[in-house]
């Protein structure tokens, strides 16, 4: 919402932010990443596409001819077992700053004789909102990689609980407020890692708490 309760300061913001709204992608890679990406191609000689976000340097998406996975496509412990191998192999590429104990593999399944293993990221035990990676595989090889992840993401669990009861009845108060109608709390979920992605900046991250209210 635009507005926030009376008295609510989140600390999220200084007024002057503006948030991206749309991910911009580039073909160029950026310097920091050069490294990285060189060794990719060094590993995987071939055709190769790349793009990535020009806010965060994280590169979003390679695809081209493949990589050897033997036994990938029918064999879900092989599959996790390439997937977790190759991540760690070049982590720097697609999610700098972070380490492989940082992710958790959520899906791994196969359809249309593809298959697709999805994993989330973590800080601290914490979810990093929006923060994934996914690769596919097809023909036992793996051709597509794409990242979402929240590169160098420091920041550290809290010590105490956050109460439940106040971060609902602010979360309630202002939807009530905002769209003039009458709310009941649905959800509750946290701590997590929000990531507040500027175009030009290096992403900041805030521990937040997701309060699910659901109005008439």
């Amino acid at each position: 919402g635009s507005q926030q309760p009376q008295g609510f300061d989140s600390g999220l913001l200084s007024p002057a932010t503006v948030l991206r709204t749309q991910r911009t992608l580039t073909h160029q890679a950026p310097r920091r990443s050069a490294g990285a990406w060189a060794r990719f191609r060094r590993a995987y000689p071939g055709s190769w596409v790349a793009q990535w976000d020009a806010a965060t340097d994280v590169v979003h998406r390679i695809w081209g001819q493949g990589i050897d996975a033997p036994g990938t496509v029918a064999s879900d412990q092989k599959a996790l077992a390439f997937s977790e191998a190759f991540l760690a192999k070049h982590l720097d590429l697609l999610a700098p700053g972070t380490s492989l104990t940082d992710f958790k593999v959520v899906s791994n399944r196969t359809q249309i004789g593809m298959r697709v293993v999805g994993v989330h990221q973590f800080k601290d035990g914490m979810r990093v909102v929006g923060g994934q990676l996914s690769l596919r595989y097809k023909n036992d090889r793996l051709f597509t990689i794409a990242s979402q992840a929240a590169p160098n993401v420091g920041v550290s669990a809290p010590a105490t609980i956050v109460d439940q009861g106040p971060a609902q009845t602010e979360g309630l108060t202002w939807i009530e407020a905002e769209l003039n109608t009458l709310g009941i709390v649905r959800g509750f979920e946290g701590p997590m890692v929000l990531p507040l992605v500027e175009q030009g900046r290096a992403p900041q991250y805030r521990v937040v708490m997701k309060v699910e209210v659901e109005t008439k």
